[in-house]
């Protein structure tokens, strides 16, 4: 498929919205063919990171050195909660040229169980390798040789999309869902970075043709999305830890082979190359906004009950009641953590949200239709919509019915005239999923239990409440409420 034109892509990014139930879903999943997940070679490099769930309960932030900072990052911020795998024996597996399988349990959202991200990780200190983050071994696996001149001290962490694991169950809707994701891994990563005192940079306007020569990777089949740059005192400290592994140059860690992509829609490369032409245009650059420095940080403590909660709280509900407290204190959360991006991200404006909350079995607040405004809720429809609003949701996995309240993210895509193209408008999906895993987290912190999904008919919706806005689209929706522990339902990466 040729570069799409802007209007093009414009006219491809509205059907995944409003009512997508043509781009949703491949109903003729045979998953014996899935996309395989990273496999380590047989003579790969790697270094085993130390904090899992029994390490980082005994946490002392102030004791605690940038390596195992970084473990803890990975491990939270990828929603591991088990090592179910060996990582000595299935390189042996590997040698002998077996295919280990592989079923760690997360705690981070994604939809289907897709988990489309993959995360790279380039210490400027070691002029070697670029590391692959495995979270089936909680190690760091050389994934290519090192061909980065940047002369700081920085370590960068590369977020970024295989485009065949969500496209092989959602075709081209997987465009927008694998933003989605991403951004929930990114709220992970960032809330736990403010939780470390872990200073660094957001960016998401880069050339990608770059990173894609950094990183060895086919554009056709993966995109970086985000990199975050980690600044610290003591980054440089890391090559005494990195030299310790006797890395060896190997040849077998190009990566660039040619891989089979017949899953991924032609659409879904499109735009994707649309959104990465925007990459390399000087006009598209924009001034940064005002940074805001006021935002509230949360213990790392806190963060790491509610993402033991993620995994442990049935996405099922049992019907009691929550109250308004729990209900602003969902969205207050997730309104700090979208300042905290605001101040950390460089070289780009970001957009609004707004938040919508559907009450339905709240102690003290009527049911109804409730905007959210700076720490108040204001009711703009009384009416009961429940069961039309259950009716408009594609979701199996929750009994909605019973939850207490859904908070609908809200923002304009029309992105048309926004100097970033298309690439504004994986951004703004960026942005919602980190919103709502912010308030995914604070719900579990409050001991209930959130569903978030995208699987809706927003045309449905929104002809429900007429009053939402035109020229808002809902980005995603969260269902909360008392969780049944009767009904776990785990998300589990197969």
């Amino acid at each position: 498929m040729n570069m799409l034109t802007i209007d093009e892509a414009y006219e491809l990014t509205q059907k995944l919205h409003g009512a997508p139930d043509t781009f949703r879903i491949n109903t003729n999943l045979n998953w014996n063919l899935a996309p395989a997940f990273f496999s380590p070679k047989g003579n790969s490099t790697y270094i085993t990171l130390s904090h899992t769930n029994n390490d980082i309960s005994k946490v002392n932030i102030n004791e605690t050195g940038l390596l195992d900072k970084l473990s803890i990052l990975l491990w939270m911020g990828y929603g591991c909660q088990k090592i179910r795998v060996s990582l000595e024996s299935d390189l042996k597996k590997a040698n002998s040229g077996l295919r280990p399988k592989y079923f760690p349990q997360r705690a981070v959202a994604s939809g289907g169980a897709a988990y489309p991200n993959e995360i790279y990780i380039n210490f400027n200190a070691d002029k070697q390798y670029i590391y692959r983050y495995s979270p089936n071994y909680h190690a760091l696996i050389a994934h290519n040789q090192s061909i980065n001149t940047d002369n700081q001290s920085d370590i960068k962490i590369y977020i970024n999309v295989k485009f065949e694991r969500t496209c092989f169950k959602y075709k081209t809707f997987a465009y927008r869902l694998s933003a989605v994701d991403t951004g929930a891994v990114l709220g992970r990563l960032i809330a736990i970075l403010n939780a470390l005192n872990i200073d660094f940079d957001l960016d998401f306007d880069f050339n990608g043709y770059d990173t894609n020569e950094l990183l060895k990777i086919n554009d056709n089949l993966e995109g970086t999305y985000a990199i975050l740059s980690i600044k610290h005192n003591s980054v440089t400290a890391i090559n005494d830890v990195i030299n310790q592994y006797n890395i060896k140059n190997d040849a077998s860690l190009n990566t660039n082979a040619a891989q089979e992509q017949s899953c991924i829609p032609a659409e879904m490369i499109a735009l994707h190359q649309r959104a990465h032409y925007c990459d390399t245009q000087e006009e598209n650059k924009i001034k940064t906004q005002t940074n805001l420095k006021k935002y509230r940080t949360y213990p790392l403590t806190d963060l790491f009950e509610a993402s033991l909660n993620r995994a442990s709280l049935a996405n099922f509900f049992t019907g009691e009641s929550s109250s308004k407290k729990v209900l602003i204190e969902c969205i207050e959360h997730c309104v700090n953590l979208l300042k905290s991006v605001s101040h950390h991200c460089k070289g780009g404006s970001l957009p609004n949200l707004n938040f919508y909350c559907s009450v339905f079995n709240l102690s003290d607040l009527e049911s109804g239709l409730y905007f959210y405004n700076q720490n108040q809720l204001i009711l703009i429809d009384k009416d009961d919509h429940q069961l039309d609003i259950t009716k408009s949701l594609h979701l199996s996995s929750a009994n909605i019915a019973l939850s207490s309240f859904i908070i609908h993210i809200t923002g304009n895509i029309d992105w048309r005239g926004n100097s970033r193209g298309l690439k504004f408008y994986r951004i703004l999906q960026m942005y919602a999923g980190i919103a709502t895993e912010a308030i995914s987290l604070a719900a579990n912190m409050s001991g209930l239990s959130a569903h978030p999904y995208l699987g809706y008919n927003s045309n449905k919706i929104k002809k429900i409440y007429k009053i939402i806005p035109s020229d808002q689209e809902i980005l995603c929706q969260i269902c909360i409420g008392d969780p049944d522990h009767n009904n776990i339902y785990h998300q589990i990466m197969i």
